[in-house]
């Protein structure tokens, strides 16, 4: 019998006070159509779709995007025509939206909008997570002795809180969780386990020296006595590098990275189960869902055949057809999947400050490749890559 932490699922108010006031069709990117660059958005043609008063342009979801107005009118959201939907009024800051509910961080606290602007709620827990498909977010806040508690808060404001001695850490979970798994950090000791949204320990303390993010395939990398695994969200061993043929494992979408020891190395691509795909290959790549890596000015497809591209890419492939090129000369700039670049009217400084300009930050390796584990590209309070 799994043992249960959580043991308290009341509402919870003034009684606990909270201190602060293509390779597959699950690809993250793949249902993106309009590319922030700045002031304005462009197709996947490269086309100019419309600009606008604006600046730090963040990618659509839910049928709205954040931006920022010009002439210091705050942030506020628009739809793919450019028309502004609402105003977000006064806040510090605003995520983007995902599975429809945005945090918005006020001096008050933390209010929960829908996309109609509506606001749902008002909490002085501190958001870890966006809201999942479920309608669920993980909070965290002090208690009046000084001490952190964590817990899962719904639609309606409604906190149902853990139990148990532990911490939460941003780098150890997505920023929304899948599988409904979380992965937290025991005290004393700090020994990773593995609780679901309603506090049941999956995974004991003590079972691995380490556990990854659970990722979009309902999957989290693991180790122990030096070996890395993988485990499925019950807690049962996938595979286990027995055999210690492997420095580390990655979750690259819906394949795996597995680095090679020895003096030759190289890296290899497989799945869940260990099973190898692709390689050894000299190099690291990065498919992150799609059918092509990127590395420097080549592109890989999955069988390991490779092929120069005119410049050198920086972005997974978003909406399936385009990218986002650099050059010396030329700085950033989109252009398809060959490298060809698609538009010469679109500025180097588009990019900066906008969602691309997230996305190029968030794609290095470990567990900061944000886009391979499936985290939201939407603008949040925190990196992307954490």
């Amino acid at each position: 019998m799994k043992t249960k932490i959580l043991i308290y699922c009341a509402t919870v108010y003034v009684a606990f006070f909270f201190s602060a006031c293509g390779g597959s069709s699950n690809s993250p990117l793949a249902d993106i159509d309009l590319i922030p660059m700045g002031n304005a958005y462009y197709t996947l043609d490269g086309e100019l779709a419309f600009a606008g008063e604006f600046r730090d342009a963040d990618f659509f979801s839910d049928g709205l995007a954040k931006v920022l107005m010009e002439m210091c009118e705050g942030y506020a959201f628009i739809n793919k025509k450019g028309e502004k939907v609402f105003d977000v009024g006064e806040c510090f800051n605003i995520t983007g939206f995902w599975n429809g509910v945005a945090w918005k961080m006020t001096q008050e606290g933390y209010i929960a909008i829908d996309t109609s602007g509506k606001e749902l709620f008002t909490t002085l827990a501190t958001p870890i997570t966006l809201f999942n498909a479920d309608g669920k977010a993980l909070v965290e806040g002090g208690t009046e002795d000084g001490k952190t508690r964590y817990g899962v808060i719904d639609r309606k404001g409604n906190i149902s809180l853990f139990q148990g001695d532990f911490c939460i850490y941003g780098e150890k979970n997505s920023r929304v969780i899948h599988s409904d798994r979380i992965v937290v950090n025991c005290n004393p000791g700090g020994q990773p386990a593995v609780i679901d949204m309603q506090g049941n320990i999956i995974v004991e303390p003590e079972t691995y020296s380490e556990i990854g993010p659970f990722d979009l395939n309902g999957c989290a990398i693991v180790r122990k006595d030096g070996m890395y695994g993988i485990i499925d969200r019950d807690g049962k061993e996938l595979f286990m590098d027995t055999e210690g043929k492997y420095s580390w494992i990655t979750c690259d979408g819906d394949w795996y990275a597995y680095c090679l020891k020895g003096r030759d190395g190289g890296f290899a691509w497989g799945d869940k189960k260990g099973n190898v795909k692709l390689g050894p290959l000299e190099d690291n790549l990065s498919f992150r869902w799609g059918k092509y890596a990127f590395y420097g000015s080549k592109r890989y497809d999955r069988s390991g055949d490779s092929e120069s591209t005119a410049k050198q890419i920086e972005t997974p492939l978003i909406g399936g057809k385009v990218v986002v090129a650099y050059s010396n000369d030329e700085g950033y700039f989109l252009c398809d999947e060959k490298g060809n670049r698609l538009n010469y009217d679109v500025s180097v400084e588009g990019l900066m400050n906008s969602g691309v300009d997230d996305l190029i930050r968030s794609v290095s390796r470990g567990n900061g490749d944000a886009i391979a584990l499936g985290f939201p590209y939407v603008s949040t309070f925190w990196s992307l890559g954490e």
